[in-house]
């Protein structure tokens, strides 16, 4: 057993081979259950020379780390396992990397928000989530044959392109414009974009968060049409005073 078991474990190689610290002792216990049905599986299966697992362990200190436990079964001329030799890495790191992917993956297909990523130079689509899949029509495969310009018959390839240049050159971190959706359905809706480039370790692409204003859109024309009224309301009325004092100056 090497020594550097210290740094991953917190016990010693001669901890570990005194007998006093089993080492069932120190995998996690919601992972304990796996790991020793695990164990048992290559125990019966003659024909098994590895196995490789991935699990917690509580460390002497009480720290939870992930290791990736890769052992070889050595086995004699008659198949049977005389001793064992293995590799345990810590992976804690790349776990918490995938558990804040996999979260972020949640919030992603949750947001009530369309939410769409698609690529840098092709403008074709990477990923949308489930609200825009939903109100647009269209399936996440069919929306990685398509582009933003699909969506949005309001621009051409040119007026899109001068659109984002801003962004593509780094003058900018983010724009916000307002254009109305197509569905698969060709009917229209209103939406609000919030438009950025990002970058994610070597890939860089476009990310989108529109906004449904439909109801908003709607909401603004009731109040500019009342506005209206009540405009033409004081001009008549203002009209009508006019007029009336117009009668009464005739009448002195």
């Amino acid at each position: 057993m090497s020594k550097n078991v210290k740094d991953l474990f917190g016990y010693t190689a001669e901890e570990f081979l005194s007998g006093n610290i089993p080492y069932t002792s120190v995998v996690h216990q919601d992972d304990l259950k796996r790991a020793i049905k695990e164990a048992a599986n290559y125990k019966k299966d003659e024909k098994r020379n590895e196995f490789n697992l991935e699990y917690r362990i509580v460390t002497k200190d009480g720290k939870i780390k992930w290791v990736d436990d890769r052992t070889f079964i050595r086995r004699n001329k008659k198949g049977e396992i005389t001793h064992l030799q293995g590799i345990v890495l810590n992976i804690t790191e790349r776990k918490q990397a995938e558990e804040r992917i996999a979260r972020f993956s949640r919030i992603f297909e949750d947001s009530l928000n369309e939410i769409y990523l698609f690529e840098r130079d092709t403008l074709k689509f990477i990923q949308v989530n489930k609200a825009a899949q939903n109100n647009l029509g269209y399936t996440m495969a069919e929306l990685k044959e398509l582009t933003p310009l699909d969506l949005k018959p309001g621009f051409t390839t040119e007026l899109f392109t001068k659109l984002i240049a801003p962004l593509r050159n780094g003058e900018k971190e983010k724009i916000v414009f307002e254009t109305f959706h197509k569905r698969k359905n060709q009917s229209l809706y209103n939406v609000e974009i919030h438009l950025q480039l990002l970058k994610f370790e070597h890939e860089t692409f476009f990310s989108a968060i529109v906004l449904d204003i439909t109801e908003r859109k709607k909401n603004e024309e009731k109040i500019t049409q009342k506005n209206k009224q009540l405009l033409l309301l004081s001009k008549a009325s203002t009209e009508i005073n006019n007029i009336l004092d117009i009668k009464i100056i005739l009448q002195q």
